[in-house]
């Protein structure tokens, strides 16, 4: 089963740098979103969600700074995000080493991308987290938005969700989906994970975590629900 050497093939690349991936099928994604956010492919076309773990900073991101700096120390002051340029240059080479592989076209797309002429991004990485089993997705339109607006803060309309992972925590990101456009399989060959929610159902430490990520995400409280003493 082709599918099988791909996820070996990307995993063996993403491993030594502090990367993993998830797969999940198109059509798992396509259910959960509205249409315009629905992915143009057949509905059992194989994809991958990448993460970081934690150690990808100290593992590539600065391995990646320095080398850049030893180059030309002026380039650090580009305007541009420096981790999106890091990891690009990484997503990059895989999707060719993959392509090469397998003889096939392999579409990469990145967390920051947004549809032309919109600032609608191109794909809902929290979904694909949660239908690939990576993450588990805390969504404030289950709750009544006063129990999730804090009291002290101005009341907000748009409250956003939040993804937890089992081992990090919130101490990861989702970075980029690798669709194999090539690879379309039966029904039957892969299966959904089931999503395990770290917080165990526990509504407290829902709204605890939501509204930490809503009013004080900067401090990155929130990134310490469920994390495990190691990652």
């Amino acid at each position: 089963m082709i599918y099988k050497e791909i996820l070996e093939k990307i995993n063996s690349s993403l491993e030594p740098l502090e990367l993993e991936s998830y797969p999940f099928l198109v059509k798992w994604y396509n259910s959960r979103v509205g249409e315009k956010f629905k992915l143009d492919y057949d509905d059992n076309t194989l994809a991958c969600l990448v993460i970081n773990r934690p150690k990808m900073f100290e593992k590539l991101f600065l391995q990646y700074i320095f080398e850049k700096f030893k180059k030309d120390p002026g380039s650090l002051e580009s305007q541009n995000d420096l981790i999106d340029e890091c990891l690009n240059q990484s997503f990059n080479k895989i999707k060719k080493e993959l392509e090469n592989w397998f003889a096939m076209d392999v579409d990469v797309i990145k967390d920051y991308e947004m549809m032309p002429g919109s600032r609608r991004p191109k794909i809902i990485m929290q979904t694909c987290a949660h239908v690939s089993g990576a993450a588990y997705f805390y969504d404030p339109k289950n709750f009544d938005y006063d129990l999730v607006n804090d009291a002290e803060k101005s009341y907000k309309k748009n409250l956003m969700g939040v993804c937890l992972h089992p081992r990090y925590g919130g101490w990861f990101a989702m970075r980029a989906v690798f669709v194999f456009r090539d690879v379309v399989l039966e029904d039957g060959e892969i299966d959904m994970k089931n999503v395990v929610d770290p917080l165990n159902g526990d509504m407290t430490k829902v709204l605890d975590v939501l509204q930490k990520f809503n009013f004080n995400w900067k401090d990155s409280r929130y990134r310490d629900s469920c994390l495990k003493s190691t990652i």
